[in-house]
């Protein structure tokens, strides 16, 4: 890189590394913040790769270690030679100032970065062939990786800070636990709460079934609950309309008939009734995005905005199968495994749990006994992998009407990273409106 344009600093540059090989720096946060190519100075890439190699093998950092490594990796005329690296280990600053230094080399390379994403994305412009929603995308993705890049809490911690987060999570559990409350977000199906303590924070839920088995009715079901906790919700609704989605979150919150309501002909108490549910579901904090055919891109692009916004302490997407991955080369059984890969990631980052439901293939309608199991997962098994935990919906009295379980259906918890397998019994109103 020989612009001289480009934002860079390196009297920053020299100093740290000048630090590095001179003190006892914390080289474990030097090396979490910056990598290589966050240097502007090819021979300083070349010297902070060196001395990064020189502390893994030996656990410690000087100047004869480092000029080891440059010989060893075959990049010490890239670095500069000898004469170089020794200038620099005289420039060594202050201990206490390396950290300052860290900050200006990152800014610079931030700055370096959004030149270039300018430049390129001001080249794709003018050759008008790519849309306008394509450069916004790639855009928004850029910047939303940059401010990720640029938040100065990395996701790097010691054992001792692990250790008290793991303990505090214990005590809370314990508080919880005596006062008969779940540690993760209540979903409103009791014993799924109890079996699971919860949605539990950075964890992907799959709630996967066929057709007409409840997905959709049990994810609105759980939306409205934790919605009514003050907590923040967003949902995806890749199938309905948000107006659609509305109906049936008015339905499940209220008792007026489903028949009159939809054809406009609710009594004056209903009708009223009707209007004050509204008004309650209006205050609460529910975002729906009900873009069809939403690239999986955008999902996390309105999710990382819904977040600076206004916070977002849940995200619902139904359902898996319509999301799409944005590359068209690959095959089905690998976009869904991109996609299961990023909703996961997307729960890590945001520290949230993502319920994402998913269809299942027709395997089990061929079966006598239609408990869905695992291999019924449709098109993929990266979903399993993926998932933190899979729970099938069944009811029995959809596949026979003599059934004796009326109203009742079963989540069957087929993986659950963090504890037992088993299933949960539910039961709801006959309409799938209410569930407990």
């Amino acid at each position: 890189m020989t612009n001289t344009n480009y934002p860079h600093n390196p009297d920053a540059e020299a100093e740290l590394i000048g630090s590095m090989l001179l003190h006892e720096v914390d080289y474990e946060a030097i090396f979490a913040a910056l990598v290589p190519e966050m240097f502007y100075d090819p021979a300083n890439q070349a010297i902070f790769a060196a001395i990064r190699m020189a502390y893994l093998k030996h656990g410690k950092v000087d100047l004869t270690l480092t000029q080891q490594a440059l010989v060893e990796s075959g990049t010490l005329e890239a670095a500069g030679g000898v004469m170089n690296l020794t200038t620099i280990y005289a420039r060594a600053d202050r201990f206490e100032n390396y950290i300052a230094h860290m900050g200006l080399i990152r800014e610079s390379y931030v700055l370096r970065r959004i030149m270039d994403m300018g430049t390129k994305l001001s080249v794709k412009a003018s050759t008008e062939q790519y849309a306008s929603d394509m450069l916004i995308e790639e855009c928004n993705a850029q910047l939303n990786e940059l401010m990720q890049l640029n938040a100065t809490d990395d996701r790097v911690f010691t054992s001792r800070k692990v250790m008290d987060q793991v303990v505090a999570e214990y005590d809370l559990r314990k508080e919880n636990s005596g006062k008969g409350e779940t540690n993760g977000l209540k979903s409103g199906i009791g014993k799924f709460d109890k079996v699971t303590n919860g949605l539990q924070n950075g964890d992907l839920i799959i709630l996967a079934g066929r057709p007409s088995m409840g997905k959709t009715a049990i994810a609105i079901h759980m939306a409205m609950e934790i919605a009514r906790n003050n907590k923040h919700v967003l949902i995806f609704s890749l199938e309905m309309t948000a107006v659609q989605l509305g109906n049936r979150m008015l339905l499940n919150e209220s008792d007026i008939p489903i028949n009159l309501f939809k054809t406009g002909a609710l009594y004056s108490q209903h009708e009223n009734s009707m209007r004050i549910t509204a008004g309650n579901i209006g205050k609460r904090s529910i975002t729906i995005a009900d873009t069809p055919g939403i690239p999986m891109m955008h999902i996390r692009n309105i999710a990382l905005r819904q977040q600076r916004n206004v916070g977002v302490d849940v995200i619902f997407i139904d359902y898996l199968q319509l999301i799409q991955s944005g590359n068209s080369v690959l095959s089905r059984h690998m976009d869904l495994s991109q996609i299961t890969k990023a909703c996961k990631n997307l729960a890590k980052e945001l520290n949230i749990p993502v319920v994402l439901l998913s269809q299942l293939n027709r395997n089990v309608e061929a079966r006598t006994d239609k408990r869905p199991m695992l291999a019924d997962l449709r098109e993929s098994g990266a979903i399993e992998e993926d998932a933190d935990i899979v729970g099938f919906l069944y009811r029995e009295e959809y596949y026979n009407r003599n059934s004796e379980f009326k109203n009742e259906g079963e989540i069957i918890i087929s993986k659950f990273r963090n504890g037992e397998t088993g299933f949960v019994k539910f039961k709801h109103d006959g309409t799938m409106r209410r569930f407990e």
